[in-house]
Formats: structure tokens, sequence, C-alpha cells
């Protein structure tokens, strides 16, 4: 964390190669497909005891909006969102809170 990452994931629903940076300064670059989106599952539905299962597995890149809706109704309850706006709205404020050495979270929150 801290330094930018390139990230590239296939689209479970079509296939297609989304490909981004993502710098902690500067946010979301170089994303292909422009029209891409990324789901995040509801905090409600996580289980404990099996958190890559209802957590990390469900969360995923997908090309387009009629990508995303399918990924939806397969996985009732995930929230979708443009890749930049997920950035702003979810992933900044999340990485902020596991790595502030003030919270009671600190860094072993991440699995």
């Amino acid at each position: 964390m801290g330094a930018p990452a390139c990230i590239e994931s296939d689209c479970p629903i079509t296939g297609t190669t989304v490909r981004l940076t993502i710098d902690p300064v500067t946010g979301v670059s170089d994303l292909e497909p422009a029209t891409a989106m990324v789901a995040f599952v509801d905090p409600d539905r996580i289980q404990p005891g099996h958190l890559r299962a209802t957590c990390c597995n469900p969360q995923m890149f997908l090309a387009t909006s009629d990508a995303a809706h399918h990924w939806q109704a397969k996985f009732p309850g995930m929230t979708v969102l443009p890749v930049t706006d997920a950035y702003h709205q979810l992933a900044r404020p999340l990485a902020d809170a596991i790595t502030d050495p003030t919270t009671t979270t600190g860094t072993s929150a991440c699995c």
C-alpha cells in the first residue's frame, strides 16, 4: 500500500480483460475498457469464518454495466459502481482506515 499498482482482471461475465492503474495520490488512470465497473459486497452479507467466499471472491471488475447487472443477479446484495467512483467512495477510505495506525483496526484487519 502507498504505491501505484497496475491491475488486470478478466470480467467473469464477458471474458474481457479489465486493466487499470491505481495510485494512492492521483487515483484511477489507464482504465480499459472505460465502461468498467466494480462489484463490492454488502458488509452485512459477509460471514465471519467465510471471509474469502463471502467477501473476497464475489468482488470483481466487470467490463460493462450490463455485465455488472448480470453479476448482481448471480450475487444478490452486491453494489456495483464505475471503477473511478468506487475508488473515491469505497476503496480509498477503506485503505486509509486499514493503514491508519491511530485506529484499533491497524494493518491486521486485512486478510
